[in-house]
C-alpha cells in the first residue's frame, strides 16, 4: 500500500492530489525513507511542498542534514516578495501547526527558527488585508478563519484602491 501511494506520488502531476498524498506520507513517515522525502524535496518546486518534503526528511536526519535543505527553502522564501508580494497562501500554508511550528517545536533546529521567523518577517510586512485568512492544524487540516467570500471582496478592494482598473 505505501509502495503503491509513493509510487502515485512520483507519477502524479497534479500538484493538489501530490500535495495530498505527500501530506498522508508524512504522518507515516516511520514506513517511508529518508531518500524518499529527499527525493520529494528535489522534485518539488513549490516551498510549501519542499517544506512538507523537510517534515519527512527530518525524521530520518540529523541538524546538519537537515540544513542544507532549510538554506534552500530560505534562499527561495526571500526572493518571494520581489515578484509576489502578498504571497498570503505561502505563508499561511508555511504557518500551519502542521508545518514549520511543528517543526520548531520538535527539532528547536537553529534552521527551522530562522525560516519561522523569516516567515513572521515577510507576513508582517504585508497588508492587514492579506492576514489571517485561513491556517491548518496539527494534523494539516485546513480551516477559515475569516469568511471565504469576504476575504475575498476584502483583498478586491484593496487592489482595486492600489491599482484602480488598470
Amino acid at each position: 500500500m505505501l509502495d503503491d501511494m509513493t509510487e502515485q506520488y512520483f507519477n502524479e502531476k497534479n500538484v493538489d492530489k501530490r500535495r495530498t498524498i505527500l501530506k498522508n506520507l508524512v504522518f507515516k513517515c516511520e514506513s517511508c525513507s529518508k531518500g524518499f522525502f529527499e527525493k520529494a524535496f528535489k522534485k518539488e518546486r513549490n516551498l510549501v511542498m519542499k517544506l512538507l518534503a523537510l517534515r519527512g526528511y527530518a525524521f530520518f536526519s540529523i541538524e546538519n542534514e537537515v540544513e542544507k535543505f532549510a538554506e534552500i527553502i530560505m534562499r527561495s522564501l526571500i526572493k518571494v516578495p520581489e515578484t509576489t508580494p502578498y504571497a498570503y497562501n505561502l505563508y499561511e500554508d508555511m504557518k500551519g501547526k502542521y508545518l514549520l511550528p511543528y517543526l520548531v517545536e520538535t527539532y528547536q533546529y537553529p534552521c527551522f527558527i530562522q525560516l519561522a521567523e523569516q516567515v513572521e518577517k515577510q507576513y508582517d510586512v504585508m497588508p492587514e488585508v492579506f492576514k489571517h485568512i485561513y491556517s491548518y492544524d496539527e494534523f494539516g487540516n485546513f480551516y477559515s478563519i475569516r469568511e471565504p467570500e469576504e476575504a475575498k471582496r476584502s483583498m478586491e478592494e484593496f487592489i482595486r484602491a492600489k491599482w484602480g482598473n488598470q
